[in-house]
């Protein structure tokens, strides 16, 4: 009796081992996440003649600092997450040239986007995904010189990215991520590079 009641016990730990193990295994793979990151800001800008009725001689522009984000998300499984982003710009600084007098134009960049995050788990903790989604982007433009002014605009674009995360095996939840995202206009695109960390809740 005493041999089946231990047999019994053991047969019902062992299965309730497989299982947990079973389910963390499973719940490795989803739950909500955070992270930050930091990076380069790069940019591209079209038709900035034409904007001018091509009375613009000259035009240069160059990003100023680093671009900062924070995001959040869910993953649901190995394949697929929703992510949610705020991403604070470096300034970018445009010197437009008329009748050979330089006037500098500073623009502040901030968005706030919401993307699926689509990849592929592997068991050894790294992660290849792509972005795609939509975003927000808030402008504010100033210039000290002759022009003078302060302008304020917001829109929407298209937010698209790639990247690899990795899970550290050894610590719980704690993570890296390697990602270029971009937000998309009609005439323009402005990104950044970022290195970051996750940590997953």
């Amino acid at each position: 009796m005493k041999r089946i009641i231990l047999t019994t016990l053991s047969y019902l730990l062992l299965s309730s081992f497989a299982f947990a193990s079973e389910d963390m295994a499973m719940n490795k793979y989803k739950g909500f996440y955070i992270g930050a990151g930091i990076g380069t800001t790069n940019f591209n800008i079209k038709g900035v003649g034409e904007l001018f009725n091509d009375e613009l001689t000259g035009y240069s522009s160059e990003s100023d600092g680093m671009s900062y984000k924070i995001f959040t998300g869910y993953q649901f499984n190995r394949i697929v997450a929703l992510e949610a982003e705020y991403t604070k710009y470096g300034n970018l600084k445009h010197t437009f040239e008329f009748d050979d007098e330089d006037f500098t134009v500073k623009t502040k960049r901030n968005s706030f986007s919401l993307a699926t995050n689509i990849g592929y788990t592997f068991d050894n903790g790294l992660r290849p995904f792509s972005i795609i989604g939509i975003s927000k982007v808030f402008d504010k433009h100033s210039s000290k010189d002759e022009l003078d002014f302060k302008l304020k605009e917001k829109g929407g674009s298209v937010r698209l990215g790639a990247g690899l995360d990795y899970q550290f095996a050894g610590v719980r939840g704690l993570g890296i991520r390697t990602a270029y995202e971009v937000d998309l206009y009609s005439d323009s695109r402005v990104g950044s590079w970022i290195m970051g960390v996750t940590y997953k809740l």
